[in-house]
């Protein structure tokens, strides 16, 4: 009889764990789900705040390198354009060069900050107003002297106006950032007298608003690219992460039953023994004796 309840109960048990381990199961596989925490917005960040600073942040600083190289590509346009000796370039270099080797400066300096988000933060504040500045030197610089540049240095610069949209995304500016200073080197753009031999100012602003627009698109489009590559990236990891809590929980029940598989094997072995011919003899001996 207590063998038959002991094994009457383990399989309870038995029961009981294999339904908690169901549950267990169904609960990671629910849980494995995207989360919210990386859910983009119709502005393309992520509706956790923490989540969105934190990959700023991190792509702030993954970017440096591409940032340093940027800043000096521009500055070797207007030395290009000081060396070749350009009417009024040289000017226009001599006054604008020095900015961008600011940038560069301040870009080191963040990247030696043992805070990530606040480098990211002060970064992102401090070259947007560096470079609204600039936008607003370059206008009253073209409109301080004559300037004709070969359309060497307006190639270079059309690339520079293509890749800036992109390096604003790279710096990881804000919405509202962009929008200023994109607004800022919209205006500074059109106000410039055209300062590149054999165009005509309608050519000049049109090539130049182009050559933003263009790198607009790609900005946009590359960054919804990496961030739905994160969205996906943090989604394995969440299966990751709950496939193992699931399977640690099912080692869990399976261990459990395997202790009360033994223990049931003890009770019904000591049963088995103790109703034996050998096991009944030495009853026998003692009611003999009484």
């Amino acid at each position: 009889a207590r063998s038959w309840h002991s094994a009457a109960g383990l399989a309870g048990r038995m029961q009981s764990g294999r339904s908690t381990g169901n549950r267990g199961v169904r609960r990671a596989a629910a849980a494995a789900s995207y989360g919210g925490a990386h859910v983009l917005t119709a502005s393309l960040a992520f509706s956790d705040s923490d989540a969105e600073r934190n990959w700023v942040a991190e792509q702030f600083r993954g970017a440096y390198i591409l940032h340093l190289l940027y800043s000096s590509s521009l500055l070797i346009m207007f030395a290009a354009g000081a060396l070749l000796d350009a009417e009024g370039f040289r000017f226009a270099s001599l006054t604008l060069g020095p900015c961008f080797a600011g940038v560069i400066v301040i870009r080191v300096g963040l990247h030696h900050s043992a805070d990530e988000c606040w480098a990211q933060r002060v970064g992102t504040r401090l070259m947007c107003a560096v470079d609204a500045s600039i936008w607003v030197m370059s206008a009253w610089v073209f409109h301080q002297r004559p300037i004709r540049a070969p359309v060497l240095i307006l190639g270079m610069y059309s690339i520079a106006m293509v890749l800036y949209p992109i390096i604003l995304m790279i710096r990881t500016f804000s919405h509202a950032q962009r929008s200023a200073v994109v607004a800022i080197a919209v205006a500074a753009t059109t106000a410039s007298p055209v300062w590149v031999e054999g165009m005509t100012q309608v050519e000049f602003i049109a090539t130049n608003l182009s050559a933003l627009l263009t790198g607009t698109c790609f900005a946009y489009l590359l960054e919804k690219l990496k961030r739905e590559n994160e969205q996906m990236h943090v989604a394995d990891l969440n299966k990751s992460r709950e496939s193992a809590a699931a399977d640690s929980h099912l080692n869990h029940v399976l261990k459990n039953k395997i202790i009360l598989i033994d223990h049931w094997i003890e009770l019904t072995r000591k049963d088995i023994a103790r109703r034996s011919p050998s096991g009944a003899a030495p009853a026998a001996a003692e009611g003999t004796a009484d």
